[in-house]
């Protein structure tokens, strides 16, 4: 026993001697923690070093190249916004690097849900929300955390305390969301009510009605709703703050409608002739040639009369034929 515990004591001292690369208490990953389930593909880490002063940080998402350098040696919290996950497992590692060779090492998994990957977390896996007493501490010396009594309507994106951090999820694309767009973030985000709960709303129908109160209001008269409109759930396929594609989708139209009605891309479509079915996406749209032609192109995305929500569907159509012959003379 003696001899086992001093091989391994002198292994120790070995491995300290010739600086291998340890996940020690000289660096910490402070947010997200190790496990964490988050639901924006866009998120900021912070990093805490120790006493041991390091050179500099490298940060890779999934292996990719490295994200992070640290530039002011001298703070003790570094932090990174705008790191890009993939939906599902992300795995995040922080090197920390002295006289050119890595010293120091922190592993994370963070899982990225998004209901359109139809992916579902590992069970050891916990949901987190940033903004609470709990989380944000280690940010107050050099951030405002305090929300209350903030000006709704900053006059420059600069003035409001959310953009420091938040600019990626605005910046990064090309169409930005009213609120999001003039950095109004509690018309859609309540402030903070008690110790440990977060301060976002969720995207339902609560927060979207605040705006478009008139437009859910006429999808829910319609004999039939799409299962994200039925269930209040805007931001299953729109991003409530911004994206690239037009009316804030989170995919383009034909993909995004995929992601859940997968089967009709394996099979012809409404028609099936020796070239296939119906095409699905057509660019541009030959009746309206300043849009391109997809599945929206033919069925409302949120709700309708027909049981398959076609546009402009009326009820003396007799069947499927009168719908094809609002463009299709024959």
């Amino acid at each position: 026993m003696k001899s086992f515990l001093s091989s391994t004591l002198s292994l120790l001292v070995i491995l300290g001697a010739v600086g291998v690369c340890t996940a020690d208490a000289n660096l910490a990953i402070i947010s997200p923690p190790d496990r964490s389930v988050v639901e924006s593909r866009l998120i900021s880490i912070v990093v805490r070093q120790g006493s041991t002063a390091i050179d500099d940080l490298t940060l890779t998402v999934n292996k990719r190249k490295p994200l992070l350098r640290k530039k002011s040696p001298d703070r003790s919290v570094i932090c990174s916004s705008g790191i890009a996950l993939t939906p599902g497992e992300n795995r995040i590692r922080v090197v920390g690097r002295k006289g050119g060779k890595d010293v120091t090492t922190r592993d994370i998994k963070v899982f990225y849900s998004t209901e359109l990957a139809g992916l579902s977390p590992p069970a050891d896996f916990g949901s987190y929300a940033f903004h609470s007493d709990r989380h944000d501490e280690p940010c107050r010396p050099c951030h405002r955390m305090d929300f209350k009594g903030t000006d709704d309507s900053p006059r420059t994106p600069a003035d409001s305390l959310c953009y420091t951090c938040h600019r990626s999820i605005i910046t990064t694309y090309r169409f930005a969301h009213g609120p999001s767009a003039v950095w109004s973030c509690t018309a859609c985000h309540t402030l903070r009510a008690k110790e440990g709960e977060g301060s976002s709303l969720k995207g339902d129908e609560t927060s979207c009605t605040i705006c478009h109160e008139d437009s859910i209001n006429l999808w829910k008269s319609m004999k039939h709703q799409h299962g994200p409109t039925a269930a209040g759930k805007c931001i299953t396929c729109h991003n409530p703050h911004a994206s690239d594609q037009a009316n804030f989708l989170r995919l383009e139209t034909v993909d995004l409608c995929a992601s859940c009605h997968e089967e009709i891309l394996s099979r012809p479509h409404v028609v099936s002739t020796r070239l296939g079915g119906h095409p699905l996406h057509i660019s541009p749209d030959p009746f309206k040639p300043t849009k391109d032609f997809t599945c929206a192109s033919c069925h409302n995305p949120h709700a309708g009369e027909s049981p398959v929500f076609l546009t402009n569907y009326k009820s003396t159509m007799t069947g499927l034929s009168d719908f094809c012959r609002t463009c299709h003379l024959f």
